[in-house]
């Protein structure tokens, strides 16, 4: 495209030229002529790349998004939840409920582009933390020292930590117990 908008650009003004010797103020003309379809070729060279990478950059988000749900999570969740139906079928209702919301959440996440309210991105954090709490039981503590929400973050943003803190933490202690703190905090310049 580049090198057909020179040989354009060359043609004109070679055009322009040869006129030049039979009317007068022709390569003016010309000059101007080929100036704005450089104009127009550049500005449609740089939508189309604009748009290119806009939709790169929501493929490479999707699969972010993606490989934060971990395969091992789902089947974890589900085979607890499986396991509760015999046990516990009262219980068993509400992680599938929880599940769905978690899931839903998840799904909403991947679609969206702007930062999301803390509070909202707190409670798929919860969704998720009571889904390990089916297979942890006790093993798993949670604790919330939440002062303040009035703030906005990117999705999907503090459950990776979480989910960082048991498989790296809490996993590797001996006996695999712990408990995960969620803590936010306003400061004088930002939050924590």
């Amino acid at each position: 495209n580049e090198r057909n908008a020179f040989w354009v650009f060359a043609a004109i003004m070679a055009a322009g030229m040869g006129f030049h010797a039979v009317f007068l103020n022709v390569v003016p003309l010309a000059a101007m002529l080929c100036t704005l379809l450089l104009h127009v070729f550049f500005s449609e060279k740089q939508v189309e790349e604009s748009f290119r990478r806009q939709q790169e950059n929501q493929r490479l988000r999707t699969e972010i998004m993606h490989s934060q749900i971990q395969p091992h999570f789902l089947y974890n969740s589900l085979g607890a939840i499986a396991e509760l139906c015999d046990t516990d079928p009262q219980k068993a209702k509400s992680a599938t409920l929880q599940f769905s919301r978690y899931f839903q959440g998840f799904m909403e996440s991947i679609n969206t582009q702007e930062t999301i309210p803390f509070e909202q991105e707190l409670a798929q954090s919860q969704r998720y933390l009571e889904l390990e709490q089916l297979r942890y039981e006790d093993a798993l503590r949670v604790e919330y020292q939440i002062d303040c929400l009035d703030f906005s973050i990117p999705p999907m943003c503090l459950q990776p930590l979480v989910e960082n803190a048991i498989r790296h933490g809490i996993r590797r202690n001996p006996g695999g117990r712990g408990t995960i703190t969620l803590t936010a905090a306003e400061r004088s310049d930002c939050y924590e």
